[in-house]
């Protein structure tokens, strides 16, 4: 698009990014013809981001989950407002209803869920919060007092490391698996080390 066009980004979205959201806006278009929109219409993004459209396909996956939020809902509004903001001329009032949908929507879903939070509770015990942060290098002493130099040795040091990394910098899983010795990590010289 056009470097200086007012409602351009400042960043371009990551590939991992436009993929979601291309599925979110098929998502969209989907939940529109089936709440009675003729396919042959929805053939454009300025279609999906009309405020009516907008809050009719919210409408449909709050439907779908109970009547309540959640984090894929408020994710699809998300995108619905950036295409709004980005990727269309709409009018300041439309840009604006848009938006406010979108705020109604990830304001009432908030925080962590109550899987999550289930799960996150036994960690309330300090015996096993300990035994976690711990795991990594107990795991990799026990590794090394039966070391052979296989496979399976080398195999269950990675997964310790890999915990130990996750524990203090928590990373999606692509750009985890993604990292390279050579080119993230800086190794500190000095003292031995």
């Amino acid at each position: 698009g056009d470097f200086f066009a007012d409602n351009g980004r400042l960043k371009p979205l990551s590939p991992r990014t436009v993929a979601t959201q291309k599925d979110h806006l098929r998502c969209t278009a989907s939940a529109l013809v089936r709440t009675g929109h003729d396919p042959n219409d929805v053939v454009n993004l300025g279609y999906l981001v009309r405020p009516a459209h907008v809050r009719q396909a919210l409408t449909f996956f709050l439907e779908r989950n109970g009547g309540k939020p959640n984090a894929y809902v408020a994710a699809i509004a998300y995108t619905l407002r950036t295409v709004a903001k980005y990727g269309v001329v709409l009018p300041d009032d439309d840009r604006k209803e848009v938006e406010r949908l979108y705020k109604k929507v990830a304001q009432q879903c908030s925080g962590l869920t109550d899987r999550n939070l289930t799960r996150l509770r036994q960690l309330d015990d300090p015996a096993v919060r300990d035994r976690l942060l711990a795991f990594p290098t107990l795991r990799i002493r026990e590794v090394l007092r039966h070391d052979c130099g296989g496979i399976a040795e080398a195999l269950a040091v990675q997964a310790a490391l890999a915990a130990e990394l996750w524990l203090f910098v928590p990373l999606r899983i692509a750009n985890f698996a993604g990292l390279r010795l050579d080119r993230h990590l800086i190794r500190r010289e000095g003292r031995g080390e």
